[in-house]
């Protein structure tokens, strides 16, 4: 016998579905700012090209937004509300019930045309999801489907299992410095940079006008170093600031560890330890064995399975070590970190001061990977990033460079974070070592004057303050999914 009655599930698709009656999105939940994402949603969904935009990502990160946004975009365009069919799977009558019985009551009762739009939130509590948007896909070549879903790993088995051809699978990560500045109401300079790499071929007044509008950004800089890029959390003030870090830990960490990932063959209180170790070790080399003494003895191999649940929920990062051709080094190890500098705020909250060089510029170089990565995933699929360090042969000092940019030619630029006040560079350090003969390796830097070329002997380098480093790759992020979509 069922749990809940036919009745009960209508009841709920009725209130999730309120333009059904009102004919528009509750512009409480259709949010004026459109990220990245939502940009990537569109072009796929309204493609002639048909396939249906599924947005994997961390709660909290706006996929249900992008979701309203889209069905806002729907019905300003003339398609009939009834059409649009919204299934928010986080609630237990529809958990219980399962996508497609939930569809099934939507088309016998209220739409049986071969036409429909369906938005399914939190797909990845229906063992069956990608299946149903199979069929649809298949057996109704009218209609159309986006999805979501927060326990990534899941989500990504399903889509290779199932999808491929059929779905195409958007990655949502934490708001980007650019979009934290947008979202928060910030007066955004206008500047003369458009590519971040190639800001050092302005000219000194160019990059002397560029750095001192930047220069502005600097305590919001420091504001989302310190509570990370989750949406709701950019307006609050400090005095709520340890309430909201305590929702994320609730709302985020602990919902991923103890429900999203529930089906994995985990145990959760191993899982939490290491996650908080990895908070602890962010921007450091992992070293496996001295990782499993200091947890106790747990096994290499659980060790290595937990940082694989960890990486595809999208609470960590994890960078690999690329030869200086730019391909991947084997039988290395990887350095970690933490997605969002809120998620880690969350997790050690109180134990180190605001201001601690040294945890700020774990923060930043936190920062300057994830903001890197995140270009180069929507930039070209053969872009990635990781770190190059010193090969066998070579002379240990500076032994490695922070992030390497890659594409399918090699390495496309070098990057060192040394955010402390006029941090020098040694002509030993790899980054100069290892120069590119086309553009200087890039040195983040703390202070906002401390900006421009550093020559050496046969190479340059240039410096670039964090606060232009982090808003600019964000910005070109952006940019780059908004330019798709008016491409198409």
């Amino acid at each position: 016998m069922a749990i809940f009655t036919d009745n009960d599930i209508l009841t709920i698709l009725r209130d999730q579905n309120p333009w059904w009656v009102s004919g528009q999105v509750n512009p409480a939940v259709e949010k004026p700012f459109h990220r990245g994402e939502y940009y990537e949603a569109s072009r796929v969904f309204f493609h002639e090209i048909r396939r249906f935009p599924v947005l994997s990502g961390l709660r909290r990160v706006g996929k249900s937004c992008i979701l309203y946004q889209m069905i806002g975009d729907l019905l300003r365009s003339g398609v009939p509300p009834i059409k649009i069919i919204y299934i928010s799977l986080d609630t237990e009558v529809l958990t219980e019930a399962g996508l497609l019985h939930s569809l099934h009551l939507y088309r016998s009762t209220l739409n049986n045309d071969q036409e429909f739009y369906l938005f399914a939130d939190e797909v990845q509590k229906d063992a069956d999801w990608a299946s149903v948007l199979k069929h649809i896909y298949d057996a109704f070549p009218l209609s159309r489907a986006a999805a979501t879903g927060s326990a990534s790993g899941k989500i990504e088995d399903k889509y290779h299992e199932t999808g491929e051809g059929r779905l195409h699978l958007i990655k949502v990560p934490t708001l980007s410095f650019y979009e934290y500045c947008i979202l928060k109401g910030v007066k955004v300079p206008e500047i003369k940079t458009e590519d971040l790499f190639s800001l050092h071929l302005l000219s000194k007044a160019e990059q002397a006008s560029d750095m001192i509008k930047l220069s502005d950004l600097l305590s919001d800089m420091y504001s989302y170093l310190h509570m990370g890029g989750f949406p709701e959390y950019v307006n609050i003030s400090p005095k709520d600031e340890n309430y909201a870090l305590s929702l994320i830990a609730e709302n985020v960490i602990n919902k991923v560890i103890y429900t999203d990932l529930a089906h994995e063959n985990i145990n959760p209180i191993q899982l939490k330890r290491v996650f908080t170790y990895l908070c602890n070790m962010t921007s450091n080399q992992l070293n496996i064995g001295e990782m499993c003494n200091q947890l106790g003895g747990m096994s290499p191999i659980t060790v290595e399975k937990y940082l694989g649940i960890l990486e595809n929920a999208n609470l960590i990062y994890r960078s690999w070590p690329v030869r200086q051709d730019g391909k991947k080094a084997l039988k290395a190890q990887a350095k970690v970190y933490i997605a969002d500098a809120g998620i880690r705020e969350a997790i050690i909250c109180g134990l180190h001061a605001k201001d601690d060089p040294v945890q700020l510029g774990y923060a930043v170089e936190s920062a300057a990977f994830k903001h890197t990565v995140d270009y180069c995933r929507v930039k070209d699929l053969t872009w990635y990033a990781g770190y190059l360090r010193c090969q066998a042969n070579q002379k240990r000092t500076g032994n490695e460079v922070d992030i390497a940019v890659c594409n399918g030619q090699g390495i496309f630029q070098l990057v060192e974070s040394k955010f402390r006040s006029r941090s020098p560079v040694k002509d030993t350090d790899l980054i100069v070592k290892a120069a590119l003969q086309d553009r200087p390796g890039y040195v983040i830097t703390k202070d906002p004057d401390d900006f421009g070329p550093e020559l050496r002997e046969n190479v340059s380098i240039y410096r670039i303050p964090a606060v232009a480093y982090l808003f600019i790759n964000g910005k070109m992020q952006h940019m780059c999914n908004n330019a798709a979509l008016k491409t198409d």
